[in-house]
C-alpha cells in the first residue's frame, strides 16, 4: 500500500540521500504537501531556506494557511519565519515571480506539479537546480497529468494514497483519474 507511513519513510530517506528530486503522487490530494512539510520539519534540525513554488499567487495562502496559520497573503521576496527557525519564501511557476527568490535554497516544494508540463516544467525545475537547491520536491494534486517529462531529472518517486485512511475518497479519486484519462 501507499500509506502515509510509506510516503513519510520515502521522503525521510530522500532527505538524507544524495538524490536531488522527488516526485510525490497519489490520491490523497490535499494531504500530500502538508505531509512533506511535516516530514521536513521533523527531520531537518538546522534552520534552512525553504521555497514553496505554487501554481498561482492567489493560491499561496490557501495552500499554506492550513499548515502555518497565515493571517496575510505571503509575498514573493519576503521570508516567513516558520517552525524550527526555518525561513520560507514563496513564488509561483510563473518565471516573472522568480526575481525575488533566493539563489541558494535548501528545500523546494512545487505544488501542484500538475500545472507544469513538458513545455514549461523543465525550465521551472532547471531554475531550481540553478539556484543550487539541495532538495526539490514535486507534489501532484490529482495525478491526471503526464509526469513523464520529470523523468529527465531522475526523481525518486513516492506515492501517498488515501486508500488506508479514507477508502471511499480513494475510490472516488481513482474514478476521477480514470475518467479524465479516457
Amino acid at each position: 500500500m501507499n500509506t502515509r507511513k510509506d510516503a513519510t519513510e520515502k521522503i525521510k530517506k530522500f532527505l538524507s540521500s544524495d538524490c536531488n528530486v522527488l516526485l510525490l503522487t497519489g490520491t490523497f490530494q490535499h494531504e500530500k504537501h502538508p505531509l512533506v512539510f511535516k516530514t521536513l520539519f521533523e527531520n531537518i534540525s538546522k534552520p534552512c531556506k525553504i521555497l514553496f513554488r505554487g501554481n498561482h499567487a492567489s493560491n499561496l495562502k490557501v495552500f499554506l494557511s492550513p499548515i502555518f496559520k497565515l493571517n496575510t497573503e505571503p509575498k514573493t521576496g519576503t521570508p516567513i519565519n516558520v517552525l524550527g527557525g526555518h525561513k520560507l519564501w514563496v513564488d509561483t511557476i510563473n518565471p516573472k515571480s522568480w526575481d525575488a527568490t533566493p539563489t541558494e535554497l535548501d528545500v523546494v516544494i512545487v505544488y501542484p506539479v500538475d500545472s507544469l508540463n513538458e513545455k514549461n516544467g523543465p525550465g521551472c525545475v532547471q531554475d531550481l537546480i540553478n539556484r543550487n537547491s539541495k532538495k526539490i520536491i514535486l507534489v501532484s494534486w490529482t495525478d491526471n497529468k503526464d509526469f513523464n517529462w520529470i523523468d529527465q531529472f531522475s526523481p525518486v518517486k513516492a506515492i501517498f494514497d488515501a486508500e488506508e485512511e479514507r477508502p471511499e475518497y480513494h475510490q472516488d479519486m481513482i474514478k476521477v483519474i480514470n475518467r479524465i484519462e479516457n
